[in-house]
């Protein structure tokens, strides 16, 4: 039920299958003194981190510096992804978003996110690509949620990254093609994100034998490709080019809901376009995106009755409460293996 680590979590305790064998874990301060200079290959993210990372918004920026993010997102049976992707963009301080939509559910977003500007697809019903003269004035792009894996989207896909040499998110259906095309991965330009639950990550590498072999797969995946992943879960994973891997510390049960990734997908979005670096965007990302469902849950619902648009509602008292919080160093913010 409890268990109690010396100054450190391990990075046993942070494992899914490890859960019955671990419970509760509590991080005892015995003393220990850390020399100057030590590098950890595993960090815990928390608020102290996350307040260290976050740039305050200077009084004199204006939409303009503060990014022009591209979502390319939704088809005709699934118009909720961009809905969501774009409502939580548009709350992590983004200065404009473009949605891109087939021309049948185009019409949504003017009603639903009325702050976004709107990209039609030439098709009726699926992503089949866009006017790349348009993306003269972006500074980040995210592609994948519910854009499905119709043919004329794979290509569309690959025309995508081609074309793109800065860093691209890339989420669900996205990582769905990649998956059947992995030649493409070594197109993808440095620092891209991706980002997998178990079973996309899986189609991307293969079978995992456990947890462990799971994490290790991730770091190779990572140095390999020079790309960030991120391993969605209760404690979601950031593997980094280099070889260092960010394990998260807020969320909450909640969070395994539809559409809570493509949540996710909309605060990357945002970060990127407004200038973070990709791994300081993942990590900040990542842990806002778990802290407002934890905010959701203090404000009044349950694991049971979080959904994905809770996400967004609650991204001001998130950023409000790392920006608030104190510097404290926290004990735990490494791991040892």
């Amino acid at each position: 039920n409890l268990t109690i680590t010396f100054q450190f979590y391990k990075i046993a305790y942070l494992l899914p299958e490890n859960e019955k064998k671990v419970g509760e874990v509590l991080v005892a301060d015995i003393g220990l003194r850390i020399p100057e200079g030590n590098h950890y290959n595993s960090i815990l993210i928390d608020n102290s981190l996350a307040k260290a990372l976050i740039q305050i918004p200077s009084k004199y920026s204006h939409k303009g510096s503060n990014g022009h993010g591209l979502l390319i997102a939704g088809s005709e049976n699934m118009p909720g992804a961009a809905i969501i992707a774009a409502k939580s963009a548009l709350r992590s301080g983004i200065g404009k978003v473009t949605v891109h939509l087939p021309k049948s559910i185009a019409g949504l977003i003017p009603f639903t996110s009325p702050e976004a500007l709107l990209s039609r697809d030439k098709n009726e019903f699926f992503f089949s690509g866009i006017d790349f003269d348009k993306l003269s004035t972006i500074n980040s792009i995210a592609v994948g949620p519910g854009i499905g894996n119709n043919k004329i989207t794979t290509a569309a896909l690959k025309d995508l990254i081609d074309e793109v040499n800065s860093p691209i998110i890339l989420d669900a259906d996205a990582l769905n093609i990649l998956s059947e095309n992995k030649v493409w991965i070594n197109y993808l330009p440095t620092n891209s994100i991706l980002t997998p639950h178990f079973k996309e990550f899986e189609r991307l590498v293969g079978k995992c034998q456990h947890d462990f072999d799971r994490i290790n797969k991730l770091k190779e995946f990572s140095n390999k490709h020079q790309i960030i992943l991120i391993l969605k879960g209760a404690h979601t994973v950031i593997a980094m080019p280099g070889g260092k891997l960010y394990f998260n510390s807020s969320g909450n049960p909640g969070l395994a809901t539809a559409g809570s990734g493509d949540a996710l997908t909309g605060i990357l979005l945002a970060h990127l376009a407004r200038g973070y670096h990709p791994e300081t965007a993942a990590i900040l990302s990542v842990y806002v995106h778990g802290l407002a469902a934890d905010m959701a849950i203090e404000n009044g619902e349950s694991f049971e009755s979080l959904t994905a648009l809770d996400i967004g509602k609650n991204m001001g008292v998130a950023f409000k409460k790392i920006v608030f919080s104190s510097m404290q160093q926290s004990l735990n913010k490494n791991i040892t293996e």
